[in-house]
């Protein structure tokens, strides 16, 4: 409990936490049962939250999702449900509100915007510049 008390969490990452901790796989798939009973544990809050987060601390949608697959839980949802929790649309409101902020010269705006896992839409970049 104190676990998912903190934050929401991915059951992938309580399913790996428990497994850490020494626990056998029936007690820890009873466990993540009861949680999601409890509503306590639910992947669609926590992916929704997860998206805010990232679009709170400008970062872009390939970002979120290598950080999704360190937590184990790409495979929880589809391409469909991971562009709805963060859509083309707010990806770019974060870019633009990004670069508002920065004020970099265009050289600069294309590779920081990557590195901060902005998709190709986003940094302007066409296929033959990569």
């Amino acid at each position: 409990m104190r676990l998912v008390a903190r934050r929401d969490h991915f059951s992938t990452e309580v399913e790996r936490k428990l497994k850490e901790r020494g626990f056998a796989a029936p007690e820890i798939a009873a466990t993540i049962e009861r949680l999601r009973k409890m509503r306590y544990l639910d992947d669609r809050r926590a992916l929704a939250a997860y998206a805010e987060e990232m679009k709170r601390h400008h970062k872009g949608f390939f970002f979120f999702l290598k950080k999704l697959v360190e937590r184990g839980a790409r495979g929880l949802f589809s391409d469909d449900d991971l562009r709805t929790a963060y859509s083309l649309d707010e990806e770019r409101e974060v870019a633009q509100e990004l670069e508002r902020k920065m004020r970099w010269n265009k050289e600069e705006r294309h590779r920081k915007l990557r590195n901060r896992g902005f998709s190709v839409e986003m940094t302007g970049d066409s296929e033959s510049d990569q």
